[in-house]
């Protein structure tokens, strides 16, 4: 926060000034080129821009922070081998999309006991994406390329309640 009489402050150019002394710009240099006493920059980058840094650093940090596992992720997808508690954790993703695919199978029976055709379709749709991304966590599918995808399509005909076969 700005200090009363941080003349630095008061500036016009002051966001070149904060850019300058961020990007590790030392004092001297510094004051020369905008003109400015080194004292008074001193003071500044004390007072006003190292408080500035400290709030927007723990802004900063969780986002980094949040970030983290997806690089990870990235990385071993792309040939990096996981550590051992990496592989813990990835069988324990497993045993949880297991579980969760359970409770999709059963919900996908109850709407085909219960004739809830869009139900049905929902349920259906969720199990396969969680099918394709148990087979993608354990290695065993990956990503077609686009130019060698086979073109097809597969119609699902459910009769309706009322009609006859």
């Amino acid at each position: 926060m700005a200090t009363p009489a941080c003349s630095i402050c008061q500036r016009s150019d002051l966001t070149a000034i904060d850019a300058a002394l961020s990007a590790g710009g030392t004092l001297i240099p510094t004051s020369a080129h905008f003109g400015v006493s080194k004292s008074a920059l001193g003071r500044h980058r004390a007072n006003c821009l190292a408080p500035k840094l400290k709030a927007a650093a723990k802004v900063v940090e969780p986002i980094r922070e949040s970030r983290a596992p997806v690089q990870r992720a990235k990385a071993i997808l792309t040939g990096e081998m996981p550590s051992a508690a990496e592989v813990l954790t990835l069988t324990g993703l497993l045993d949880r999309l297991g579980r969760s695919l359970d409770r999709l199978e059963g919900a996908a029976d109850a709407a085909a006991t219960d004739n809830l055709h869009s139900a049905l379709a929902a349920v259906s749709g969720q199990l396969h994406r969680g099918v394709e991304a148990a087979a993608k966590l354990q290695g065993l599918y990956a990503e077609p390329e686009t130019q060698q995808q086979a073109k097809f399509s597969v119609n699902i005909v459910i009769p309706s309640p009322t009609s006859e076969r």
